[in-house]
C-alpha cells in the first residue's frame, strides 16, 4: 500500500479501509494540519465494488463539493475517490504561487493509477477545472480509463462577460491575458494584497478566484483544445453558467468518437443555476445557518441520468438497441431516442429548443390511433381514437415521469391530454387523410406518389373549398370556419376543456399546447380560448400549422401570449402557406423556420425563403419519382423533429 507522504505530491491515503459493516457510505481522511475541516479527501471502497471512479473538484474549491456526486456513485456500485488538489483547502493560504499545472495533474495521475488497480472500468470526472483536467487526463490515458467520462460545469472556455462590452472582457481574451505569466504574476500580487483568499464563513472553498491558479486553469484549457475523445460521455452544464461557456462542452460533444456513446444534461438559462450549484445536493449552510451558496433543485433528475448513463452506455446492461425487439408500433426512432437526454425546462416561460423538441414529438404522437378491435372500449368509439396504452407507453420508456394519457375524438378532431410529474401538456391531431399517409411514410410502408398526392388534394379541397370563408364566432377577430368547427367538435363537443380545467385545477401544473398540421390551427384556437378567458398557458408550439385568422385574431392573441407563441415551418412544406395572404389570412406566433440544412432560423430573409422554395420546385422537377418537397417537408418525424433534433438544443439564429 501507498502511504500519506505529502498532501501536496499525493492527497490519498491508501491504507485506510471502509468499516467492517461495509456501509455504502463516503469515508474521510485524517484532518491534515495543514488543510480546513471538511476540505480534505476523500474515498470509499467497497470489496463487492469492481468499478472505480477518479472525481476532481473545481479552481477555488475542495472536495466537499463533490462528495454528494461521490455517494451517489458509491451507491451505483463504485469505489470512489476525490483527492485534494495542490494550493486547495489551505487553513492558512498565500495565493497558489509555488502551484504548477504539473503538479494537478501528477496529483490526478497518482490517483488514476492507484484506482486503476482494481477490477472493472475506471471512470474520471469532475467539476469546473476538475472536468478539464479529467479530459486531459481520459486523452492522455485511454489505457488506464476504460470507463467513462463524466463532466460538471466543466471549464472548457472562459465565460464571456454578458454585461461588458470591453474585450478585455472576453472569454478568450481572459484566457490568454491569465497565460502571460508577467500580467498573472502582476495582478495575482495586487490581487493577493487587497483581496484575502480566505473572507467570510465558507469553510469548503476560498472566497475568491486565484490568479495563479487561474492561470494553470487557462494553461489546461489551452491543452484540451481540438481534443478528441472515445470514451463514453456525460456532461450536465447550466446555460446560466456564469464562469465556464457552455460552448466548450459542446464543441466536445461536437467532436466525439462515438456519438451514440453521449448523454447530455443542459439546464435552461431561466433556472438561473450557478456554476458550482450544479454538484450540489443540498444548500451549502454557514456555521450560523446562513446560506452561502444554493443547492441545484434538479440533482436528483440529473443524477438520475447519470445513473441511466451508466448502465446503459457504461456497463450495457441495457442497450437502446432492445427498442428493436417491440412491435412495430412501438417503436422509437434515433431521434425521438435522443429525447432521453433533453431536459424539458418546465421553469420556462418563453422558448426552449428542449421544450420545442419534446412538443414535436408529443404532436406526433397524436396521430396514434387505435388499429385493433381488441383496443376498442365504450369510451373508444372509433379507430380514430388516439391510442392512449401506446402513447403512454412510448413517453414512459423515454421518462418514467410520465402519469397518464387521456384522448379526445369527435367527428374529424382527435386530441390528447398528457400528464407528467412536472407539467401538462395537449396535443391535437392533423386530418384523417393527412394522418393516413403520415403514418404510412413513418410505418415504413410502401404507398405510390399517386395516392399521396390524390390523399394530399383531398385533404385541401376539403379544407379550403366550400368552409374557406371565415367564421362568425370571433375569438379576438374572424377565423378560418372549417378550422373553427374541427376545435369545437373536440374541444366542446367531446368537452375536453371540462377535463382540461379540472386537471389544471387539482395539479397546479403549467401547461403548453401543441399540434402538427391542422392540429396546429386547432392548438391555436384552444390557446385563444384560454387566453380570452385568462387561464394560463405557459408556452404554444405549433409545427406545419396553415394560417387560420385574420389579422386582427393574430394580432390580438400575439399580444396576449406575448413571447409564449412558436410556430415552425419546415423549409418548403406548403401547408404554412396557406390559405393565402390574398384571402386576409394571418399567421400567429413567432416564425422559427427549418433551413434546407437543418438549421433553425428566427428571422428568415424572404429572399432567403423564396429561394429555398425555388430549389425545391427545382428538385421535384428533376426527381419525378419522389414525393413532392413541400409535401415531404410537412413530416413531422423526417421534416421537424429531425430539424429541431440537428440544431443541437440551441437557439435560433437571430434569436
Amino acid at each position: 500500500m501507498i502511504e500519506l507522504k505529502n498532501w501536496l505530491e499525493l492527497p490519498i491515503n491508501h491504507n485506510l479501509k471502509t468499516s467492517a459493516t461495509g456501509k455504502n457510505i463516503l469515508k474521510t481522511f485524517p484532518k491534515n494540519s495543514e488543510v480546513r475541516v471538511g476540505c480534505h479527501p476523500r474515498y470509499f471502497e467497497h470489496e463487492d465494488n469492481e468499478n472505480s471512479i477518479v472525481l476532481i473538484h473545481g479552481l477555488t474549491d475542495s472536495p466537499y463539493f463533490m462528495t454528494a456526486i461521490g455517494k451517489r456513485f458509491a451507491a451505483n456500485g463504485f469505489n470512489v475517490y476525490i483527492p485534494l488538489l495542490p494550493g486547495h483547502g489551505l487553513i492558512n493560504p498565500n495565493g497558489m504561487r509555488k502551484v504548477t499545472l504539473d503538479q494537478w495533474k501528477k496529483t490526478v495521475t497518482s490517483v488514476v493509477k492507484y484506482a486503476s488497480g482494481n477490477q472493472g472500468k475506471l471512470s474520471i470526472g469532475g467539476l469546473s477545472t476538475g472536468g478539464t483536467l479529467s479530459v486531459l487526463q481520459a486523452k492522455e490515458k485511454p489505457d488506464l480509463i476504460d470507463g467513462g467520462v463524466f463532466l460538471f460545469s466543466a471549464a472548457l472556455d472562459i465565460a464571456d462577460d454578458e454585461a461588458g462590452f470591453s474585450i478585455v472582457k472576453k472569454g478568450n481574451f481572459k484566457e490568454r491575458l491569465l497565460r502571460n505569466y508577467s500580467i498573472r504574476k502582476l495582478l495575482a500580487t495586487v490581487e493577493d494584497l487587497t483581496s484575502p483568499l480566505l473572507v467570510g464563513n465558507n469553510p469548503y472553498r476560498y472566497s475568491r478566484m486565484d490568479y495563479d491558479g487561474a492561470g494553470n486553469l487557462a494553461q489546461c484549457i489551452k491543452e484540451v483544445e481540438g481534443i478528441t475523445l472515445k470514451q463514453p460521455l456525460f456532461v450536465a452544464h447550466s446555460e446560466a453558467d456564469e464562469a465556464a461557456d457552455v460552448l466548450g462542452v459542446e464543441k466536445l460533444i461536437e467532436d466525439h468518437l462515438e456519438p451514440t456513446s453521449i448523454s447530455y444534461y443542459l439546464m435552461g438559462k431561466t433556472l438561473g443555476i450557478p456554476h458550482a450549484s450544479v454538484v450540489l445536493e443540498n444548500d451549502v449552510l454557514a456555521e450560523d445557518g446562513s446560506p452561502l451558496e444554493p443547492k441545484n433543485p434538479f440533482f436528483n433528475e440529473m443524477m438520475n441520468r447519470v445513473s441511466l448513463f451508466v448502465n446503459q452506455k457504461l456497463l450495457k446492461l441495457q442497450s437502446d438497441d432492445s427498442a428493436l425487439a417491440l412491435p412495430l408500433e412501438y417503436r422509437q426512432t434515433p431521434q425521438v431516442l435522443k429525447l432521453k437526454e433533453i431536459f424539458f425546462d418546465h421553469h420556462q416561460g418563453t422558448y426552449n429548443s428542449g421544450i420545442a423538441y419534446w412538443l414535436a414529438y408529443m404532436s406526433e404522437l397524436a396521430y396514434a390511433r387505435i388499429n385493433d378491435d381488441s383496443d376498442l372500449t365504450k369510451e373508444h368509439h372509433t379507430k380514430k381514437f388516439p391510442h392512449e396504452k401506446l402513447i403512454l407507453s412510448k413517453l414512459q420508456a423515454l421518462d418514467p415521469d410520465f402519469i397518464a394519457v387521456k384522448g379526445f375524438e369527435n367527428n374529424s378532431s382527435q386530441a390528447i391530454i398528457i400528464h407528467h410529474k412536472n407539467y401538462l401538456a395537449v396535443s391535437f391531431r392533423g386530418t384523417d387523410e393527412i394522418a393516413d399517409w403520415i403514418d404510412n411514410i413513418n410505418m415504413g410502408k410502401t404507398v405510390s406518389l399517386s395516392k399521396i398526392k390524390e390523399k394530399f388534394k383531398k385533404s385541401f379541397k376539403s379544407w379550403m373549398g366550400i368552409k374557406n370563408s371565415f367564421s362568425t364566432n370571433q375569438l379576438f377577430g374572424q377565423v378560418h370556419q372549417g378550422f373553427y368547427q374541427a376545435f369545437l367538435d373536440v374541444w366542446d363537443k367531446d368537452e375536453m376543456w371540462i377535463e382540461l380545467e379540472k386537471l389544471i385545477r387539482e395539479t397546479k401544473l403549467p401547461l403548453w399546447i401543441t399540434g402538427h398540421s391542422l392540429g396546429g390551427a386547432i392548438a391555436t384556437f384552444a390557446a385563444a380560448w384560454m387566453a380570452e378567458r385568462n387561464l394560463p398557458i405557459r408556452g404554444v408550439y405549433t409545427f406545419g400549422q396553415p394560417r387560420c385568422g385574420d389579422k386582427d385574431f393574430s394580432t390580438t392573441l400575439n399580444a396576449k401570449l406575448p413571447n409564449k407563441f412558436f410556430r415552425f415551418h419546415n423549409n418548403n412544406d406548403i401547408v404554412p402557406r396557406l390559405p393565402a395572404r390574398l384571402m386576409n389570412f394571418e399567421h400567429t406566433g413567432r416564425l422559427v423556420f427549418i433551413t434546407e440544412d437543418g438549421k433553425l432560423d428566427a428571422d428568415p430573409a424572404k429572399w432567403d425563403r423564396f429561394l429555398e422554395s425555388i430549389r425545391g420546385i427545382v428538385n421535384d422537377i428533376v426527381d419525378r419519382d419522389q414525393i413532392p418537397n413541400g409535401i415531404e417537408d410537412h413530416n413531422v418525424i423526417d421534416g421537424y423533429i429531425l430539424g429541431i433534433s440537428s440544431w443541437n438544443n440551441r437557439n435560433p439564429q437571430n434569436w
